[in-house]
């Protein structure tokens, strides 16, 4: 660049380097007295002593001095007041934190070099304490980016949400947690949508199973089992709060004691409706698309019981009566502490019958499981506490008999 190109140049940041043995200055004190004349906004310098060239041999030892000015300056008038020539200052275009980073070595390309300690630069302001700063800001953004980069690749699907969050720290997941489950629940309406035209081309149908029955019968044992032999994962809802919070695309679902006040009945319309065009379960942040093969229900009501239930306290029935949801239930189920059976509405009578030859043992009841558990029985668990127990010798007692 030209003298004339030079004096053009005008810049408020700036980078002078130069060799020890052609410095102007007779040592970096006059250099530093050079430098504060010039009064800059700040400045910090260092000389590097420990660089190698590319073949691998000691480089001769320079210095660097980074300049921040309050308004741009020329390079030439910099030049010449540290009696040098313009071609030793380079006009920084990035970030000034990046030019005093450099001057240790800190930054990402310079990573490889001789790393000199903060404590080698003069300067007019707390050198350390702003590289401190710098490397602290330098990994809020790096960290920010692995976090758009996780959240991409939820987004496409290459990760879970399980996974995705093993690899956040606390305040990552603090800042990030209603990114993440905007950008899951985007995902699972994706794989809804490719599913739904999955079940459209092959003609199949959602299984609805629901089962009823008092507490102890082993309801939730029996969903699972059945959930289990799928051979692929499936989800039981949670709390009451919000059953589906944690719904991740299983194709099994099974909505655990279902009761009149956890669910409103058109959202469990919705979420049973096999032709449905986009089935959503409600979540607190935002309703979850289902892509459910099966769904199983338990609860301590039949269909009509829970349908009676939940009106119980209104006038009249829903706009839409039991019979929107007798159609969406596959199968019903009732077990008893000793027999399970499959059962029919009768629409007339407006009960229940049981299908003819389909009714088993019940294996699953707390009654069945108490039968072969002798610890089960309260009188007998409480004469054991009494039972003496069998004289074992020990050892030492042997040793002193023997002798």
């Amino acid at each position: 660049m030209s003298d004339k190109e030079n004096s053009r140049v005008r810049s408020k940041n700036m980078m002078y380097t130069q060799q020890i043995r052609h410095l102007p200055a007779r040592s970096t004190d006059q250099l530093v007295s050079r430098v504060k004349k010039m009064a800059p906004k700040r400045y910090a310098l260092i000389v590097h002593d420990s660089d190698v060239n590319e073949q691998g041999e000691p480089a001769e030892d320079h210095v660097h001095v980074m300049l921040s000015f309050e308004n741009a300056r020329s390079i030439n008038s910099i030049a010449r007041e540290l009696g040098d020539e313009p071609q030793s200052i380079e006009m920084w275009k990035g970030k000034a934190e990046n030019g005093y980073s450099y001057l240790i070595h800190a930054t990402k390309d310079s990573g490889n070099k001789y790393q000199y300690p903060p404590s080698k630069v003069i300067a007019n302001f707390n050198y350390q304490e702003e590289i401190k700063r710098i490397t602290e800001e330098v990994e809020r953004s790096r960290q920010t980016a692995n976090s758009k980069i996780l959240l991409d690749s939820l987004y496409k699907g290459e990760i879970s949400k399980e996974e995705l969050e093993k690899r956040l720290s606390g305040s990552q997941y603090g800042r990030m947690r209603r990114q993440i489950e905007d950008v899951w629940c985007k995902h699972l309406q994706f794989q809804a949508a490719k599913w739904r035209e999955e079940m459209k081309k092959s003609g199949k149908r959602i299984k609805v199973i629901w089962i009823s029955g008092e507490a102890g019968t082993g309801k939730t044992s029996l969903a699972k089992e059945y959930a289990e032999k799928s051979n692929q994962p499936y989800f039981i809802t949670g709390s009451s709060r919000d059953l589906f919070q944690n719904y991740a695309g299983e194709h099994t679902m099974i909505i655990d004691e279902l009761r009149a006040d956890i669910v409103k009945y058109p959202d469990l319309l919705r979420i049973l409706d096999p032709f449905g065009s986009q089935v959503m379960a409600p979540s607190r942040y935002s309703d979850k698309p289902l892509v459910c093969d099966l769904i199983l229900i338990t609860s301590p009501y039949n269909p009509a019981e829970f349908y009676r239930e939940l009106f119980s306290k209104t006038n009249g029935d829903s706009v839409d009566g039991l019979e929107q949801l007798l159609r969406r239930i596959t199968l019903t189920v009732e077990m008893d502490v000793s027999h399970i059976r499959a059962v029919e509405y009768d629409r007339g009578k407006k009960i229940y019958r049981a299908v003819d030859k389909a009714e088993k043992e019940n294996r699953y009841s707390r009654h069945y499981r108490e039968q072969d558990s002798a610890a089960s029985n309260p009188q007998e668990l409480f004469e054991s506490m009494f039972r003496e127990a069998p004289c074992v010798e020990t050892d030492s007692t042997t040793s002193v008999e023997s002798a």
